[in-house]
């Protein structure tokens, strides 16, 4: 990250609760009575696929990751891969 210039501000938000859309951040500057509305737009996370495991003779196997209930297929050189159900971890 780089650092702030002198007349910026950095901050990081906690935004891993929030809900994807517009949200709104009041910043108070000091000796200021009202707070200044900065509007903003927060965004889902990408998802990520951390393993695929299937064995030998399996017609099932088990994908890992986050944000799988985005996609229902996935292609591999042999064939495609339907999801059924997902448990985000």
């Amino acid at each position: 990250m780089e650092s702030a210039k002198p007349d910026e501000v950095e901050i990081e938000l906690p935004l891993q609760e929030a809900t994807p859309g517009e949200m709104t951040l009041l910043v108070r500057q000091y000796g200021a009575n009202q707070p200044q509305s900065l509007p903003l737009r927060t965004f889902s996370e990408a998802g990520h696929l951390e393993r695929f495991a299937l064995h030998a003779g399996d017609s099932q196997g088990v994908l890992r990751g986050n944000r799988l209930d985005r996609g229902s297929t996935t292609s591999c050189s042999r064939g495609r891969v339907r999801t059924r159900s997902v448990v985000d971890h």
